[in-house]
């Protein structure tokens, strides 16, 4: 290594990370090595020892908390999946107590850090309540870690994972009691008076639902679509089809259009590329590991060569503002100093790389057993993703079609699972999203559209729940909650439970039906109403909506989420028994009613997830509270304001500079002066007796702002208040050359040269009215405005009336600005 500033902490010149038995190793420690700074990681035998054996316990444990419940070949023996857990689980346990006697640097800290949480997400996802004593044995072992730390590891990550561990625990308790038969707040056979909340929910349901008329217009729209994009010679076998809520009775007047592109010719199915490719990547990159050292070694030659790169241009940036900071603070020469030191070890680093990976360039390639395994992954992840681009290429086409029948295009979502885009029907005023051959959604939109069919009750009850969802926020999977599609199935589900709703899937109503494939999936449904009410004999048939809303969040806020899985194809079935090994315990569980190998939990996160149950809790209160729709469903800006304290009254200013001059007014004269402001402290009239008498205030009435005197109400003088006018302050007329401040002399009237009134010219002169019409003219104002009789007796001189009053109001504003004579 080059000379190194003083006080800089020498770094051994020893790269114990080049593990030439294991080229894979080696190359991941170097990148956390770089990403993260740390020089002494890769210096240190014990710590890269290390390293090797928690990276494949690492890889084991992703691998088995991203098991997809998707892909039909994970639902393996949940009993063999767990015993694979407590094996690493071991692993984790001697991994922790090794790394307590290393000695802490940032790839250690970030390498326990993502052993505690992954193994921590991976507890929560796998351990049933049968198995708690796993969390409890891994909650007792983070404290003795955390009590016994005698070379001060960061023990923040062990925190965080214990408190969520014992959060997790007692939900699992909680849900446990919940699962069993009695979890009913609301009894069904108990009377609840919903009248109210039954009329508010109708009448949303009736002001905002999709009309026969509406849904007959929508039709229209799709049809006129289908005829444009026909037009198009790539499109002429093209089919264009209506579903989601803009068909199956439960959605709004407002709500989107779906609409599903598919094509008559049967060389057309369609298949779900983002699930596909998603299992052949992952075959692959299992395929890649399988690989020997050597053909790995010759795979990372050029990745390593460009690194190599990069870190000579770093460290040469490095040189270039160490030479130019002669007068830099001696701190901040010191953290230059050691960042070239770090930039030259690495650099190091990479040239042994280097040279280690040339020297297989010259040794003959054992045989690879797994070159063929290897070969095939990579031809059929080739394949998906050129269909996939091809899709893509078909979907931007797409929109040039639609912009020339009108639309406007505004998005095209292709990365997505089913690929869509998102454009407005202009004439119409429309959202509308198109995706192409999705067509297992339009049999889930005529299942829906069945059952809502069955019993009037479902559509309004299932409008309410997704107005509810919309305005608390937690309707959008893209945010990690649930979808409006997985309400409508929680509602249907409820309402199997209570017998309102029959199994349209149950295997003895299809009997006699066809059966009906649809990219392999079962489609087949009863739509024979007469047999599903022959066979399943309907209940509650008296419950109201706001019956049912209410008792509805009474059940999903007591539901064992942690259990349970939510389905209206079989009822009462456990996650194990429907997932297998491939069950997440912690997440809520929603079965697709006809794509069975798809949850539709999936989409939650924790966050969202405890978001939702959170939810499920507060309207369940809301309604055993107030039994009101508009609670039910006020959003969550609107209750926090309701609910805000009211403001408290302004702190009185202290008292400024130029206040501190001002006269001192008692309290008890201070009242009658803002009762009389016509007083001011300086001139305060004395007080009078009942009898009339004068009563002049004490000094020590003046102090406590109390009298002596018999308190007598307040009356107001009779003369005319001081009205203040516009650009008149204090009542004062403004005069050009004198300043308005100042009191004008009473004795000196001040006369305006005023140039005397032109006459109007011919053409706007008003015409004289005739004798009789003034005598018309004065009757009406007359009866208009009635003269008053005073103790004077009436006057029929108004005009002089006006000016004596004008004259008094002049003269009593003199008097006030006129300074009192010495």
């Amino acid at each position: 290594m080059d000379e190194r500033s003083e006080g800089v902490r020498d770094v051994p010149d020893v790269h114990a990370w080049l593990l030439v038995e294991n080229f894979t190793i080696s190359r991941k420690l170097l990148t956390h090595c770089l990403n993260t700074s740390d020089v002494i990681f890769p210096a240190s035998h014990a710590h890269v020892k290390f390293y090797a054996n928690a990276d494949p316990v690492l890889v084991a444990l992703k691998n088995v908390y991203s098991t997809n419940t998707d892909d039909d070949t994970s639902l393996g023996d949940p009993v063999s999946s767990y015993s694979r857990l407590q094996d690493v689980g071991r692993a984790v346990v001697d991994l922790l107590t090794e790394a307590w006697t290393l000695e802490p640097t940032n790839v250690l800290k970030w390498l326990l850090g993502e052993l505690v949480e992954v193994y921590s997400d991976v507890l929560m996802g796998k351990v049933t309540f049968d198995a708690l004593n796993d969390i409890h044995d891994c909650t007792r072992q983070f404290d003795m870690l955390m009590a016994s730390n005698p070379l001060k590891h960061d023990i923040r990550k062990l925190k965080k994972c214990k408190t969520k561990l014992n959060s997790f625990v007692e939900n699992v308790v909680q849900d446990h009691a919940n699962a069993l038969p009695a979890r009913w707040t609301v009894d069904v056979k108990t009377p609840l008076d919903t009248a109210q909340l039954n009329a508010d929910i109708q009448a949303y349901y009736d002001g905002h639902h999709i009309s026969t008329t509406e849904e007959q217009r929508r039709m229209g729209i799709v049809q006129a679509l289908k005829r444009s994009i026909r037009r198009s010679s790539e499109w002429r076998a093209a089919d264009l089809q209506l579903y989601g809520s803009s068909l199956s009775t439960m959605g709004t007047q407002g709500c989107d259009m779906d609409l599903c592109l598919t094509w008559n010719a049967a060389d057309h199915p369609f298949v779900s590329l983002s699930s596909l490719l998603g299992k052949a990547r992952l075959a692959h990159d299992n395929a890649l590991q399988k690989r020997s050292n050597h053909v790995m070694g010759l795979a990372l030659y050029d990745d390593i060569r460009t690194t190599h790169t990069k870190q000579v241009a770093t460290l040469d940036k490095l040189l270039t503002s160490q030479s130019k900071a002669s007068g830099d603070k001696p701190s901040k020469l010191k953290a230059k100093a050691l960042a070239i030191v770090h930039a030259q070890y690495f650099v190091d680093a990479c040239e042994r790389f280097v040279l280690a990976l040339d020297a297989l360039k010259d040794t003959p390639a054992p045989p690879d057993s797994n070159a063929t395994e290897l070969a095939a992954a990579a031809q059929e992840l080739k394949h998906l993703m050129s269909q996939d681009g091809q899709r893509k290429k078909k979907l931007h086409r797409l929109t040039y079609v639609l912009q020339k029948a009108g639309c406007k295009v505004n998005n095209v979502i292709a990365h997505a699972r089913v690929p869509i885009i998102k454009f407005l029907h202009v004439d119409s005023n429309l959202e509308c999203d198109i995706c192409m051959e999705n067509t297992l959604a339009t049999k889930n939109t005529l299942l829906l559209r069945t059952y809502a069919l069955f019993d009037s009750r479902v559509s309004p009850l299932v409008l309410a729940v997704k107005r509810w969802a919309k305005m608390r926020g937690v309707n959008d999977a893209s945010q990690n909650t649930l979808s409006s599609y997985s309400y409508a199935i929680l509602v249907i589900h409820f309402l199997q439970i209570l017998r309102i709703l029959p199994n349209l899937q149950h295997p003895s109503l299809l009997l006699n039906s066809p059966r009906q494939t649809l990219n392999g999936h079962d489609v087949t449904f009863c739509t024979d109403f007469i047999a599903c009410r022959a066979f399943f004999p309907v209940a509650n048939v008296d419950l109201s909506v706001g019956d049912l809303i209410v008792r509805f969040f009474d059940y999903v806020a007591t539901f064992p989420w942690l259990t349970k899985v939510v389905s209206i194809r079989i009822n009462d079935m456990t996650k194990s028994e429907r997932w297998g090994g491939a069950a997440k315990t912690w997440r809520m569980s929603i079965e697709d009613p006809f794509e069975s190998t798809r949850d539709l939990g999936i989409v939650l996160q924790p966050l969202g997830q405890d978001k939702v149950l959170a939810e499920f809790r507060r309207a369940k209160q809301v309604l055993a509270a107030t039994q009101s729709f508009s609670a039910l469903i006020m959003a969550k800006e609107n209750e926090k304001r309701a609910n805000k304290s009211p403001d408290k009254p302004p702190r009185a200013s202290p008292r400024s500079k130029s206040d501190k001059t001002a006269p001192h007014v008692p309290t008890g004269q201070m009242n009658q002066i803002g009762k009389d402001n016509d007083e001011t402290p300086a001139m305060k009239s004395p007080r009078k007796h009942a009898d009339g008498g004068e009563h002049q205030v004490t000094g020590d009435e003046e102090r406590s702002g109390k009298s002596n005197a018999k308190h007598q109400p307040f009356q107001k003088p009779n003369r005319m208040p001081n009205k203040k006018k516009k650009n008149k302050p204090n009542g004062v007329p403004i005069i050009p050359g004198l300043p308005t401040t100042l009191p004008l002399p009473p004795a000196a009237p001040v006369q305006l040269a005023v140039d005397p009134p032109r006459p109007p010219p011919p053409q706007q002169q008003k015409k004289q009215p005739a004798e009789g019409a003034k005598k018309r003219n004065m009757g009406e104002q007359n009866r208009a405005h009635p003269v008053q009789e005073t103790d004077q007796g009436p006057s029929d001189d108004r005009q002089t009336r006006g000016r004596d009053r004008k004259a008094k109001k002049s003269s009593y504003r003199l008097k006030q600005t006129t300074p009192p004579s010495t």
